[in-house]
């Protein structure tokens, strides 16, 4: 399994290969394997501090090198790929986007956001790498066993901080300022056995999970290790407690049901058997963790996500019934207590008001006020709403300039469509998504692209769920965002050589 992961027989075997290769090849295989290391960061390092030099980060370096190592097979084949509209189409995004800089100057906009924005979009230069790097199905699948062998990390990371928090009574506070300074994600601790876990890289968990899910759907049968993994994510998806990922995974499950549809309708019996699989074995897991550790995961992410009240855990609530009830005196046993005034509903373990009573208590309290919180983050959120929406309405075409942004956040914006309006207009926004929109209509003209592989359809859903999470988090003009889209250019790329 290891070699076949790592694409070598042997480590002798591959440095043989590599001195027998010309200069080019060499190159192509160095900028390839530095490709594979930059997606494995991604999907599980957040933002990529946790190795640095200054202020120079791991991903910068291998991503950067990767670029380098292309060049010479870029030079070599340039008649081949100055005809990709790809790259015609994120050139005309870049001209946009200087001139968005300096209408931002003149207009003295927040010249730190106006840097962000630029800081953030300079990791479209990884485009060129992806088209001219990755450009056969075999190398194309090894990125996305990159992404899902980095998702199993985060995957790891979010379950370890999970339990060590649940069975230590410090342990929530062994990861909390070590996660938030090396941007790996936010830490909160909500109540005594409830944890929010939101790492930075969530996304490429949900993008893990189209991969697979298309992976399974590749076999003849019901592949257990499959139905599992994706369970394993959608796990760690909910103890983040995150409104954006579960939207998220609902629209990359709705593509993934439309592409089969449309693509696989032969397989759309094995399809369903999956969803139901899946769903069961995560029902299973999350059932297991609230008997265990009374907690109500799946009642508190519903509270969050909706907005009503919280509610005590059946599974919780049913334990301690049965744990309070005297066996001896219900099977008519010699010996048998009974109190007298003993009371279930007294003795359920909510109902204790300090921690040495019950030191893990299920605290309705605290995730309320959690979510009364969350409500008044809501309310700052809308007031930023309405100040984008003002400049939209401002400028609504050509956009105000990069820098501008909403007084009260002073440029935590976080909507990445109305950061991108009110500062690129229609025509920025376009533009940017103008490659992502050819190459979905491309699929869908070119069946038989999605029919030939499921590795393009899986990363084309992942990357639609990367557009539905981005609404409330800025991850499409970041670097992970922007690393997953410009994979997706190299689909139409492999497919061409393929044929």
């Amino acid at each position: 399994m290891v070699k076949k992961f790592l694409f070598l027989n042997t480590v002798k075997e591959n440095i043989t290969n590599f001195k027998k290769q010309s200069f080019l090849g060499k190159c192509d295989i160095v900028s390839f394997v530095l490709l594979f290391l930059f997606f494995v960061d991604c999907a599980f390092s957040g933002g990529g501090k946790y190795l640095q030099i200054g202020p120079v980060s791991f991903r910068m370096i291998v991503a950067g090198a990767a670029f380098i190592f292309a060049i010479p097979k870029l030079i070599t084949n340039i008649k081949k790929y100055i005809r990709n509209p790809l790259l015609y189409m994120f050139s005309a995004f870049l001209v946009y986007l200087a001139f968005s800089a300096v209408v931002g100057i003149k207009a003295n906009n927040n010249m730190g956001v106006l840097l962000s924005d630029l800081k953030g979009f300079m990791w479209l230069f990884t485009v060129p790498s992806l088209i001219i790097t990755v450009d056969s199905k075999k190398r194309f699948e090894y990125i996305l066993n990159a992404i899902v062998l980095g998702a199993f990390i985060q995957a790891t990371m979010v379950l370890t901080i999970h339990f060590v928090s649940c069975i230590f009574k410090n342990g929530f506070w062994l990861f909390y300022e070590t996660l938030i300074e090396q941007q790996f994600g936010i830490l909160d601790l909500i109540s005594y056995r409830i944890f929010r876990i939101f790492m930075r890289s969530s996304p490429y968990m949900i993008l893990a999970c189209s991969i697979i899910f298309f992976k399974q759907l590749k076999q003849d049968k019901l592949k257990i290790k499959y139905i599992l993994s994706i369970a394993l994510f959608l796990v760690c998806i909910l103890l983040s407690f995150t409104r954006s990922l579960f939207g998220g995974v609902s629209v990359v499950f709705v593509c993934i049901i439309f592409a089969v549809v449309i693509f696989y309708r032969f397989k759309i019996k094995l399809m369903i058997k999956t969803l139901f699989c899946v769903a069961l074995s995560v029902l299973l897991c999350v059932g297991v963790m609230e008997f265990v550790f009374d907690a109500a995961y799946l009642n508190f992410a519903i509270s969050r996500t909706f907005g009503v009240p919280v509610k005590q855990s059946i599974i919780v609530s049913t334990k301690y019934k049965i744990k309070n009830i005297d066996w001896k005196s219900v099977l008519g046993l010699v010996g048998s207590s009974d109190s007298g005034d003993s009371d279930t509903e007294d003795e359920y373990p909510y109902e204790f008001d300090t921690e040495d009573e019950y030191p893990y208590e299920f605290d309705i309290e605290s995730q309320q006020n959690y979510i009364n919180n969350t409500e008044a983050s809501d309310s700052l959120r809308a007031i930023t709403k309405r100040e984008l929406k003002a400049l939209i309405v401002k400028k609504p075409i050509f956009g105000n300039g990069l820098g501008a942004c909403s007084e009260t956040r002073g440029g935590a914006d976080e909507y990445f469509y109305y950061d991108m309006l009110a500062r690129m207009g229609i025509i920025g926004l376009l533009l940017y998504m103008a490659p992502f929109i050819y190459i979905c209509f491309y699929i869908l003209k070119k069946k038989q692209l999605a029919i030939s592989s499921y590795a393009s359809v899986a990363l084309i859903c992942g990357v639609i769920g990367f557009w539905a999470v981005t609404w409330y988090n800025p991850w499409m003009n970041a670097a992970l965002g922007i690393a997953v889209y410009s994979l997706s250019c190299s689909t139409i790329e492999v497919y061409k050589n393929k044929n």
